[in-house]
């Protein structure tokens, strides 16, 4: 009876040795994904942030257009502002819409960032038509002749 608690003892405690072994090989791979995940976590957040201030910079250079089409229409007199003023309010409310947009994707979370990057590329892309928009109205209209 001696020699078999002996055995018993032996196998457990070369089961626990196993169990050991195979708790530091899945403990090292988990401190080795963690590490890859914590890199990966970084690289993410960091082209997020490239892609966020690229984000901005465009849309702030739109941002001044209004009050630069404004400016060109105030010097030179148009006879009717109308279509210059509904071009100018669709301008400012892509604006509006894609500074929203941008706004949102900071603590957007690596799943949904493609989506919601996707959102704001096409809602840049119809700023950036608002914005031709605007200054082929202010082209196209017809000026005060002004005496000398």
């Amino acid at each position: 009876m001696r020699t078999l608690t002996i055995l018993t003892a032996v196998f457990a405690l070369a089961a626990c040795s196993n169990d050991k072994r195979d708790a530091d090989k899945a403990a090292d791979k988990l401190a080795k994904h963690a590490g890859e995940h914590a890199k990966s976590k970084t690289d993410f957040e960091a082209k997020k942030t490239v892609r966020i201030d690229g984000l901005r910079a465009a849309q702030s250079v739109y941002a001044a257009q209004p009050g630069m089409i404004t400016t060109f229409a105030e010097a030179f007199p148009l006879a009717d502002r109308s279509e210059v003023d509904a071009k100018l309010n669709t301008l400012k409310m892509r604006l509006d819409e894609a500074g929203l947009l941008i706004q949102g994707l900071p603590t957007v979370q690596p799943a949904d960032f493609k989506d919601r990057d996707d959102a704001a590329s096409k809602a840049m892309d119809r700023l950036e038509d608002a914005s031709k928009d605007a200054w082929k109205a202010v082209k196209d209209a017809k000026y005060i002749e002004r005496s000398s």
